[in-house]
Parts: C-alpha cells; sequence; structure tokens
C-alpha cells in the first residue's frame, strides 16, 4: 500500500450522471486545456527535479521528488501533494486494518488491557472453537505469525501495536496492545 496513490472517487449524484457520449464529448472539447497545462507543468518540473532533494516520509522517494518537483508549477501551497498522499495512503492503511477480520479480534481482545502470551495462545484465543482453518483466519500460529507481520504498518495507524518479546521453550511471545496502553504492566 506505501507503493500506491490510492483514489478514492465520490458517487456521482442520480442528477448529475452522464452518459458515456456525453462524457466523452466533454472530455475531448477541454482535452486540449488539459494537455497543454499538463505539459506546462511537466516542461518545468523536468528543469526543477535536478535541484529537490526528497524530505519526506514517502516510501516511494521518486515519486516524492517529482510531485516536489511540479507542485510550485501548478499554484497549489508547498507541500500539498505529499500531504494529500501520505493522507490518502493512511486511510487506505487504516481502512485495511479495520476491515481485516483477525484485526477485529484483536481489538476485541486488547480492549481493556494488553496481551501478553505465545503466538500458540494468541491463536487459540482468536480463532473461532472450531479449528477448522477458513478463508478469513490464519491456519496455524505461523500463518497467524506472518499475517501479522504483513498488517504491522497498517494495524500501527490503526492504533494496534505488537512486538516479538524472547523465545521460551512454549514457543515465541507476543505482545498486543492498543496506543494509550503502553505504560500498563
Amino acid at each position: 500500500l506505501e507503493r500506491a496513490i490510492p483514489l478514492k472517487l465520490p458517487a456521482i449524484n442520480e442528477g448529475r450522471r452522464k452518459t458515456e457520449g456525453q462524457m466523452l464529448a466533454e472530455f475531448t472539447e477541454c482535452l486540449p486545456g488539459y494537455l497543454g497545462r499538463l505539459y506546462d507543468i511537466v516542461g518545468a518540473a523536468l528543469a526543477t527535479i535536478p535541484k529537490i532533494t526528497a524530505r519526506n516520509k514517502l516510501r516511494m522517494a521518486d515519486t516524492g521528488r517529482w510531485l516536489m518537483a511540479c507542485e510550485p508549477h501548478t499554484g497549489l501551497a508547498p507541500g500539498s501533494f505529499i500531504r494529500a498522499l501520505l493522507k490518502a495512503q493512511d486511510d487506505v492503511f487504516v481502512e485495511r486494518a479495520q476491515n481485516d477480520v483477525v484485526v477485529g479480534k484483536l481489538l476485541n481482545l486488547v480492549y481493556k488491557e494488553p496481551f501478553e502470551g505465545t503466538v500458540q495462545d494468541l491463536f487459540d484465543r482468536i480463532v473461532p472453537g472450531y479449528k477448522e482453518p477458513t478463508k478469513y483466519f490464519p491456519a496455524t500460529p505461523q500463518h497467524l505469525s506472518k499475517h501479522l507481520a504483513r498488517l504491522k504498518p497498517a494495524m500501527a495507524k490503526a492504533a494496534l501495536h505488537f512486538a516479538w518479546l524472547a523465545k521460551t521453550r512454549k514457543g515465541r511471545r507476543i505482545r498486543i496492545w492498543q496506543t494509550g496502553q503502553e505504560d500498563q504492566p
């Protein structure tokens, strides 16, 4: 998700909907102006980009440099592109975490206090009573570990955190908590 530029398009109200023919006619009419403006911005950005040093949190550093080079030629306030992109990515991360069934179980588990135990303990607590694998839950504690590792950035943006603790004879230990529970034992 950090390597994407997410776009969320609003629904078109019933009274504003158009046929494909109407949209194409309007687009064809506007295209020369849009294309000309786009070429002006790209040309100016090509001259500016060698002077740009990316100082942002984007995983896509070259994209960040390109956005920073384009921005002064658009009339937008400095940092607008980067802020918008980071916000869109954060929103997608939080939505991804909130829609994950495992994360939902974890949020219920640590609602009042952090969880600390082995991955097997965690698996036994959050997987439904039957042990049959489902498409929503990891099939084994090892799959759960991998699932959590993949979701760690999204979980953190949704205020849910975990840390690996020392390995014991019973297995690898894990601590899971929500933001605000850091100081609890």
